[in-house]
């Protein structure tokens, strides 16, 4: 059923280059005359429940370092760290700084995307389990052992399937 003073059924075809400002003005045309009251508030509030019982990541532990999600640099972790190089590739908008480390067992890359911004502020973090004696590791500074272990509040790689469902 259509509204009042809206027409039925439209047909557009290609030949007719205003078809578009046509239909716009057919159907807005009535609401230009009326007045500029705001609509009316609704009394029904929709409401989701969290799904979460912690909210979301803000920050990474690398020992008892805290590096903030948006907020900590990667010169600060490197230098907190006393190790590593801070690489780059790209340009806007896919341009990315990180520090690669590793632990046993593990490699990381911390990561800053375009949302770090000019000083490179931490968004991302990237993580993989590798077999301890891979040549890859080598290529991947060790992390100090004040540093380890890198956790976030959940967990980190190694957790079991049950307690990451428990804390989240």
């Amino acid at each position: 059923m259509a509204a009042a003073g809206l027409p039925q059924s439209l047909v557009l075809n290609n030949e007719d280059k205003n078809a578009d400002i046509n239909v716009f003005l057919a159907l807005c045309n009535k609401g230009f005359g009326e007045s500029t009251t705001p609509p009316p508030v609704r009394q029904h509030t929709i409401t989701v429940p969290a799904t979460l019982k912690l909210g979301p990541v803000q920050e990474i532990h690398l020992g008892n370092f805290v590096a903030g999600f948006e907020k900590t640099t990667l010169t600060e972790i490197r230098n907190a760290i006393g190790t590593g190089s801070i690489d780059h590739r790209r340009d806007a908008p896919e341009s990315q700084y990180w520090l690669c480390y590793s632990q046993p067992g593990q490699r990381v890359r911390l990561v800053s995307s375009e949302m770090g911004g000019s000083k490179h502020k931490l968004t991302q973090v990237y993580a993989v389990s590798t077999n301890s004696a891979s040549l890859e590791n080598k290529s991947y500074p060790q992390l100090p052992k004040r540093f380890q272990p890198i956790s976030f509040y959940f967990g980190w790689i190694g957790s079991t399937q049950q307690s990451l469902i428990d804390m989240l």
